[in-house]
């Protein structure tokens, strides 16, 4: 198990020609690179929104803002990127051949930290919410508001499609629930930990869980069918080192995605980094 920069964030920003920046760029530069580039330290260039927080719909180069995006998935066709974006209540949608941002849905959007796709193409939004009233809403693609799949959640922080149409969400700082296709919901897994704050999750190649721990600085991998969980990597307190899993270090790691190969892309925030583990 390795760990290893894929790029400082605060250089990209201040090499942006356009000195345009937002955080979530680097995080759709991460997600598109195969697994053999990201070893590669890639360029990263600002598609979007900053340096001052927004809410701006049209050219998407030029004039588009943000508030505080969070979440984001781009469809099959590589061409249209959803954004959760949490201090405007809205999923905007970022259409890249046609450069226009516009807004998707803002009805029963409460400070969304995430959205995702099914097979079909409907639009799932996680809403965080204030307190316990967290939940999970569904969009056709046209933005018709279909209903609410889940609610009443606390602390909901992040969630992810397993390849059965099984939604795995992490909630309440400490647990991930598991929602079937049916609509039944059941607590896969519960973590007793001392410092524990479940943030981002990812399913692996293998159908095992990735979540990131913010409070924990490290990252989990929970299998999907006992729900028990073990460590992966980090959880050697806050800091920022590189290298096997007894010695990397995070500092409030917030997202994690899964590309090809058994690698792992880690949005390191307290570091301002992007990270790639390599199992």
């Amino acid at each position: 198990m390795k760990t290893t920069i894929l790029k400082r964030l605060q250089s990209l920003a201040r090499r942006a020609s356009s000195g345009r920046w937002s955080i979530g760029t680097s995080v759709v530069a991460a997600l598109l690179l195969a697994p053999a580039k990201l070893a590669a330290l890639p360029s990263v260039q600002t598609i979007s929104g900053g340096p001052s927080a927004g809410y701006v719909n049209g050219d998407t180069m030029q004039f588009a803002l943000f508030h505080t995006p969070i979440g984001l998935v781009l469809d099959p066709t590589g061409n249209t990127l959803y954004v959760a974006d949490r201090d405007n209540n809205a999923i905007r949608v970022l259409n890249l051949s046609g450069n226009l941002t516009y807004s998707f849905a803002t009805y029963n959007v409460s400070h969304p930290v995430g959205v995702t796709l099914d097979k079909a193409g409907n639009v799932f939004v996680l809403n965080h919410g204030n307190g316990s009233d967290g939940s999970i809403v569904e969009f056709d693609t046209f933005g018709n508001f279909v209903g609410t799949l889940a609610s009443g959640l606390a602390n909901a922080n992040g969630f992810v499609f397993d390849g059965l149409t099984n939604l795995y969400v992490t909630v309440n700082g400490n647990s991930v629930i598991r929602i079937r296709p049916d609509g039944s919901t059941t607590t896969l897994t519960t973590i007793d930990a001392a410092s524990i704050r479940l943030q981002g999750i990812t399913v692996l190649n293998s159908g095992w869980l990735a979540v990131a721990d913010s409070l924990g600085n490290g990252i989990w991998i929970i299998d999907p069918t006992t729900g028990n969980p073990s460590q992966l990597t980090g959880f050697n307190g806050a800091g920022d080192h590189f290298g096997t899993k007894a010695f990397a270090k995070f500092n409030q790691p917030m997202g994690v995605a899964a590309t090809g190969g058994g690698m792992l892309v880690v949005a390191d925030y307290g570091n301002n980094r992007v990270k790639v583990v390599d199992s």
